[in-house]
């Protein structure tokens, strides 16, 4: 009687131990108490929102999903995964984001039979109903500015327009107070602002899945600056963008130029509407057609690159520069593009085309 009482209670216990390793966080107990042998979590992680579109006008998304040799994931609007539990494996999905205009994001675990599992994966998405004004006609990405402390920050454009799209341009100069966000201590010290470690652990994931996306691949210093970048800024400029913005420009810069190593002049050039001096003629020529027919379509002809407007929108367009905010030129800008394509913008460049013509060409 005393044998099957014990028997009783062991498996009571493995029991609880396996319920236990259906949560998010109990998958590691569950395989130290019983003793299973670790392999190998899940590779090739990823997750995409609206097949990686920057903004949507509705709380419910489409998320792509993709891991080899997984049998679960976990799903969560936050990252603490507190309320959300596993479930079976799927390559798509579709979700809710929460409510409230802005930048959203949605983070994923995967593991495999034996709970093995990987980091923390996330994308993030803009939501902007209809008839609100926030969202990021500016920059395809964006969040709520953090307010910039004052600088003594000067810019002085004297570009000189291009004759080709092949050589690298005589750009202007910026003569503008840059922090080096490989240095964080003085990073927050010259923007006057206090390390915030839980908005650099939410981001740290994200900029590594979208090095993954765009087939950059970074050492871990890169990725530690970069999230140092998203979550603080560098410069006056990029405090204001905030962080879903900046997000939005790391990931312009992994698209259009595609360094690991970013050159953080043209990252203040990308957000202050200047041309970058440091780029990627491969890159280049991949979506020159795309965006040839895109100029054709807006303008009505080929861009004039010795006029400096149409030189300077063809890079916006190929560059996705940002300016200053501006929503009236954004809203002439949006009316432009629905004209001519007969949608809303919702890609980065569609974005970007919205700035050419209502900073540029208007």
């Amino acid at each position: 009687m005393k044998k099957h009482s014990v028997s009783l209670v062991k498996g009571l216990i493995f029991i609880f131990a396996f319920l236990l390793a259906l949560t998010p966080v109990g998958g590691f107990l569950f395989k130290t108490a019983f003793g299973y042998v670790s392999s190998t979590p899940p590779s090739n992680a990823s997750i995409v929102i609206n097949n990686d579109d920057a903004t949507t006008s509705s709380t419910s998304v489409s998320l792509t999903l993709a891991a080899t040799g997984a049998t679960q994931m976990v799903l969560c609007n936050d990252s603490s995964f507190a309320a959300c539990s596993w479930e079976a494996y799927a390559t798509s999905k579709t979700w809710t984001l929460t409510s409230g205009d802005g930048a959203k994001n949605v983070y994923v675990m995967f593991r495999n039979a034996t709970f093995d599992q990987t980091p923390i994966l996330g994308d993030s998405i803009t939501l902007a109903t209809p008839g609100s004004t926030s969202g990021t006609a500016g920059g395809g990405g964006g969040a709520t500015p953090a307010p910039a402390p004052t600088t003594t920050t000067t810019t002085t454009p004297t570009a000189a327009p291009e004759t080709t799209t092949t050589t690298t341009p005589a750009a202007a100069p910026v003569a503008v107070l840059i922090q080096d966000p490989t240095k964080l201590d003085e990073l927050l010290s010259g923007l006057s602002l206090v390390r915030n470690q839980s908005e650099e652990a939410k981001y740290m994931p994200l900029v590594r899945s979208d090095a993954i996306a765009f087939k950059v691949s970074l050492t871990e210093a890169q990725v530690t600056a970069i999230t140092n970048f998203v979550t603080y800024g560098i410069s006056s400029a990029t405090v204001k963008l905030g962080a879903g913005e900046r997000r939005a420009l790391a990931r312009d810069y992994f698209e259009t130029v595609g360094r690991s190593d970013f050159i953080w002049s043209d990252i203040e050039r990308m957000a202050t509407g200047l041309k970058v001096v440091n780029r990627n003629l491969v890159k280049e020529q991949a979506q020159v057609g795309k965006v040839l027919t895109t100029f054709k379509t807006l303008v009505g002809h080929a861009p004039n690159f010795k006029d400096a407007d149409e030189d300077l929108a063809w890079n916006t367009m190929m560059y996705r520069i940002r300016f200053t905010r501006d929503l009236a030129k954004e809203r002439v800008g949006i009316l432009k593009f629905k004209a001519a394509f007969g949608v809303n913008p919702t890609t980065p460049l569609g974005w970007s085309t919205v700035r050419a013509w209502g900073y540029i060409l208007q």
